[in-house]
């Protein structure tokens, strides 16, 4: 179960695991989950198209319900999630599924990217992550930056 979570800016979360250490770490977190689409509206044949536009309005949802609080938002997701779900938000239309696919092949376990928005435009952008990412035994090294910017 993944909980959407909104936290302080600057703050660090190495020891936080469960909904209560997240808490007890200064970081909000819903201790109830209720899922921006229920399950019984999701199909599992779903086109292309349809995941990348429910991608896409899942975390301008998420981004809304936690502007008000004025912090920054970590999206937890498989793969496919780092393009579906940052692409759009820069005002880029998303890429054929052929292409898509190429990029999620060279995303490797533990990928992450992070994402700023520039000032009140309701654009945003790709930024460098706060920390490096994380790579093991055969994974390849990961750079957003050739993955995610392409066209």
């Amino acid at each position: 179960m993944v909980r959407p979570c909104c936290s302080p800016k600057n703050k660090t979360y190495e020891t936080c695991h469960s909904v209560f250490s997240l808490k007890s770490c200064l970081m909000y977190c819903l201790s109830v989950y209720r899922p921006l689409i229920p399950a019984s509206k999701l199909t599992v044949s779903e086109s292309y198209e349809n995941y990348m536009s429910r991608s896409y309005q899942v975390t301008k949802d998420i981004l809304s319900d936690c502007k008000n609080t004025g912090n920054n938002v970590l999206i937890v997701a498989h793969a496919a999630s780092l393009e579906a779900c940052t692409r759009q938000l820069q005002g880029r239309s998303a890429q054929n599924a052929k292409d898509f696919i190429q990029v999620v092949r060279k995303i490797p376990y533990l990928g992450f990217c992070a994402s700023e928005e520039q000032g009140e435009t309701g654009m945003w952008q790709l930024v460098d992550p706060p920390i490096l990412p994380l790579t093991h035994g055969p994974n390849h090294s990961f750079d957003w930056k050739e993955t995610l910017l392409q066209e």
